[in-house]
């Protein structure tokens, strides 16, 4: 067995563990990694002994190296543990990296110096914080350069529902621990004359300020579609790839060509080589004297180093040149076929580097694939050998066979993972790939770089090479639109549990060794048997389950209420937040939890009224989740995707109804959602669509949920007036809590026990439910709010009532928490 392999396997278990016990004692992992390492010294002579006290110890190195990596930072002067909450000050410091665009606002990332608070005086501090700019940076801003903010600094925030992404991690990850609002870029000041910088911090920001450069070229000589596309793959900046060019990557399974990673580097480095290859293959000289394949190999080092700094040298690029460079080493030292051991030292540097990035989608494909790709290689030697009795293309053929096969075992590496982080995977992926890496890699990013080295020299040349390389882009886009039109190119799917995840990753393996494993035979009946058994088992539990769930998502500024009724029949109430041309609440907040859950179809969508914070998402739940029926209170939208949406669910098939008063949704065992706004009451028809809101009441047995949408205090008194039954455990506040709803003659006539507040963590509406919720705990409410709960779970058997929250609550009445559920009894 590999010892690199196995120490890189052993590290990476260390930091994950380090990333679930993250509050262990350090101390203790540090006494026993020492205790450890002498154990594997005096058992050095006795490798079956050795082997495991080796794992245990890069085991505990890992996690060593780990904790502090995942931990809050500590110093006293970082900007974190200066600026604590939501907070309006000054900041200076230095410019990072190239200003990314995006929707007429520009991200900058700062390593700040000091911070001027409006209360107190000026102070040195360390950190990075990523400050968001309404509108373009001001010209001449560079990296580098040090600059001045007027700047809104909070905690970044995280949406608090179960399979989500979780930026706050994810920026953490990166150490930004604080993100900032600049309303103007009036309100940011370039130093004007400065003493020069040192040379090593020139030289530390001189990649980026090529990569500006480059980008501005870009822009200046294509389209914007083309600039965009070449910009992603020569200098790693997605920001200006439309949504839709997004989308079809996505859809065709091809988006890893957008991102810089190891096959842009191997592509890069075959050319590389083969080219210096042929070129030293001219001297007689070189052949009679040095091993050209060699030397080759040692020339590319360089030009790959410097396409890395060029593209920015973040995880991803770093990750890809280490790999690529090992791969040539082994070359240089004879070491080709040992491929476990240069994957395993690949981790291991890496690891050490960053150990937090274990934690990246990324990384984990990364690898994923590259195991894949290593235990199919010596499969595919007979097509790879030459064969000089072949006929040209029959070796073409061969070739490309091996290619696809490459393709197919990195997709088939990679599924498990896709499905867990992304619950899509597409079917023409390794032939969309195939098509596409060499009109992208090899014709345009190979014109591109060598349009960048002509740059400095004739501007023209530049931009003739950059033109002739973009009609490579635009071919590759129109091949990846091809592959996009197609019917099933792509499969969403339920997030796998990890039994199937482990079946999904052995099956391959034992079907790729069916006759060298002893094993395989049993190893695929049983991967089998528990991708064919897991699905029925879960809904042979749903359909048995008595209990119903009433899950509040954490939206943002928005509302979406999942309701779970006993035998499996769901209903989403409202499916709206914050959305933009590159966000889609629907497919990144509400669809995730409902696949984690294991619901791949709805059987109602209610749409309380046609306000884009409450239907803004449900474009994609209706397009994967195809509802039986769609509910709405029958009043036409102010905004055209409001009448798009109902479009698309006729076109569908699906049903678009207007409940009566006193009507029943959906009724299973003793549960029954039922609508109580009645539509023809005096108060409604003022013009505003908040007020004649579905108003939607569930009862199961003794327990009661109240749903009333954004109605308004005159339609709350107009349904106590109507002697409408409010009485129930848990209202959802009408408006996000706003001070014009949930009026008291409203809460004493629902009386609630818990008043659940979809609220954002910012804006107008969050500052109001906030200070409201003093008074709604001394009238006897439990009020939980999204924006500090995160979502918020409720479970009844129509007895007794459970609830429980995505992240714990310290102001609550009541212990919450994902840990710390309540249980109460209702008489």
């Amino acid at each position: 067995m590999d010892l690199l392999a196995v120490a890189a396997a052993s590290f990476a278990g260390g930091i994950g563990w380090a990333a679930i016990a993250r509050d262990t004692s350090l101390l203790v992992y540090q006494t026993a990694s020492g205790l450890s390492a002498l154990a594997v010294f005096l058992c050095a002579r006795r490798p079956r002994a050795a082997l495991p006290l080796l794992g245990l110890f890069f085991f505990l190195l890992g996690v060593v190296r780990g904790l502090p990596a995942l931990q809050p930072p500590a110093a006293p002067d970082h900007i974190a543990n200066l600026v604590t909450g939501r907070k309006e000050v000054v900041v200076g410091g230095v410019l990072q990296e190239c200003p990314l665009l995006e929707e007429e606002r520009s991200r900058l990332l700062m390593a700040v110096e000091s911070v001027h608070p409006p209360d107190g005086p000026e102070r040195p501090a360390t950190g990075l914080v990523l400050l968001t700019v309404n509108g373009l940076p001001p010209p001449g801003l560079l990296p580098g350069d040090r600059f001045l903010a007027r700047t809104t600094l909070s905690p970044v925030h995280a949406a608090g529902t179960p399979g989500a992404f979780d930026y706050q991690q994810y920026l953490a990850r990166q150490g930004i621990w604080l993100t900032g609002w600049v309303a103007s870029p009036a309100l940011l000041l370039r130093f004007g004359q400065l003493p020069p910088p040192p040379l090593a911090e020139r030289l530390r920001y001189l990649p980026e300020r090529l990569r500006y450069r480059i980008g501005r070229f870009l822009d200046r000589e294509l389209p914007p579609e083309e600039s965009g596309v070449y910009k992603a793959i020569l200098i790693g900046d997605r920001s200006g790839v439309a949504p839709a060019t997004i989308e079809r990557f996505n859809n065709t399974g091809t988006i890893h060509i957008l991102s810089i990673s190891g096959l842009h580097m191997a592509l890069l480095g075959m050319l590389l080589t083969g080219s210096l290859g042929w070129l030293l293959k001219r001297s007689t000289w070189l052949l009679l004297r040095v091993p050209v394949w060699k030397l080759t190999a040692l020339l590319a080092v360089p030009c790959l180093g410097a396409y890395a700094l060029i593209a920015g040298f973040q995880a991803p690029v770093a990750r890809s040149l280490v790999m690529a460079l090992l791969f040539l080493l082994a070359i240089v030292h004879d070491r080709q076929g040992s491929l476990p051991t240069a994957i395993g030292l690949a981790a291991l540097l890496l690891l050490a580097w960053r150990p937090a990035q274990l934690l990246d989608v990324s990384f984990q494909l990364t690898f994923a694939a590259v195991i894949a790709i290593g235990l199919v290689l010596p499969r595919l030697r007979p097509l790879l050998m030459p064969d000089q009795a072949a006929g040209r293309a029959a070796r073409l053929g061969r070739r490309l066979l091996a290619a696809l096969a490459v393709s197919l075992a990195a997709v088939v590496g990679t599924l498990p993972l896709l499905l867990y982080h992304f619950n899509r995977f597409s079917l023409v992926s390794p032939f969309a790939t195939l098509a596409v890496e060499p009109l992208l890699c090899l014709w345009g990013l190979t014109l591109g770089l060598l349009a960048c080295l002509a740059l400095p020299l004739s501007a023209g040349a530049a931009g003739l090479l950059l033109k002739t390389g973009a009609l490579g882009i635009t071919a590759g886009n129109r091949v990846v639109a091809l592959f996009a039109a197609l019917p099933f190119c792509s499969l969403w799917l339920p997030t796998p549990s990890f039994p199937e995840m482990a079946a999904l990753l052995l099956l391959p393996v034992a079907l790729l060794y069916w006759r060298r494993l002893p094993f395989a035979r049993l190893l695929a009946v049983m991967s089998l048997a528990i991708l064919a058994v897991t699905p029925a088992f879960h809904a042979w539990s749903c359909h048995r389950d008595r209990a119903a769930r009433v899950t509040v998502l954490d939206m943002g500024q928005g509302s979406s209420v999942l309701v779970e009724l006993p035998g499996g029949r769901t209903v989403l109430v409202d499916g709206g937040g914050y959305g933009s041309e590159r966000f889609d609440p629907g497919e990144r907040l509400i669809a995730p939890y409902l696949w984690r859950r294991g619901i791949s179809r709805l059987d109602g969508v209610a749409v309380s009224h046609p306000h884009a914070d409450h239907y803004n998402g449900l474009s994609f739940m209706i397009e994967r989740f195809r509802p039986r029926v769609v509910w709405t209170n029958g009043r036409p939208g102010e905004e055209p995707e409001y009448g798009q949406l109902l479009k698309r669910a006729a076109a569908l098939g699906i049903p678009v109804r207007v409940p009566a008063a006193g009507e029943a949704l959906v009724a299973e065992g003793d549960c029954r959602l039922t609508n109580l706004a009645d539509f023809l009451h005096p108060h409604s028809g003022r013009g505003n669509p908040n007020e004649e809101s579905l108003v939607l009441r569930l009862d199961c047995g003794k327990v009661s949920f109240l749903f009333p949408g954004d109605i308004d205090g005159e339609t709350e008194k107009g349904l106590v007036t109507a002697g409408a039954d409010l009485d129930v455990e848990v209202l959802l506040a009408a408006h996000h809590g706003s001070p014009g709803s949930t009026d008291p003659v409203f809460l004493a006539a629902a009386s609630p026990r818990y008043l659940a507040v979809s609220v954002g963590p910012s804006g107008p509406l969050h500052a109001a439910a906030e200070g409201r919720l003093a008074g709604w705990r001394q009238q006897g409410l439990i009020p939980l709010t999204t924006a500090d709960c995160g979502s918020l779970f409720f479970e009844t058997d129509g007895r007794t009532l459970r609830t429980s929250t995505y992240r714990a609550c310290p102001d609550a009445a009541e212990p919450t928490g994902p840990l710390a559920e309540n249980t109460r009894e209702v008489l």
